[in-house]
């Protein structure tokens, strides 16, 4: 009865396990990575860390929100490198 049980977990982990996937890449925060420093993908979609966020993006697993990302920075107007200072109001002195 035991080395039923055992059979039929490794049997149902086998099957998990084929549709994982590594992709070799370079360290990327933001997305779970095995010990090699591979993003993890299961079922054709990489695994997000819990501290993922859209800016950390990359185009292997996330081609829409990193088109999203430069969309976003080319529609957004350049803000000033150095601050401006504010003119001074001029008052009216009655007359």
């Amino acid at each position: 009865m035991i080395v039923k049980s055992v059979l039929i977990w490794a049997g149902i982990i086998a099957a998990s396990l084929s549709n994982i996937s590594i992709a070799a890449t370079d360290s990327h925060t933001g997305y779970v990575l095995n010990s090699s420093g591979g993003i993890i993908i299961l079922n054709g979609l990489c695994i997000h860390t819990g501290e993922w966020t859209p800016e950390m993006a990359i185009p292997e697993c996330d081609p829409e929100v990193v088109a999203a990302n430069k969309l976003k920075q080319t529609s957004q107007p350049s803000s000033p490198t150095h601050p401006v200072a504010a003119q001074p109001i001029k008052s009216e002195s009655p007359q």
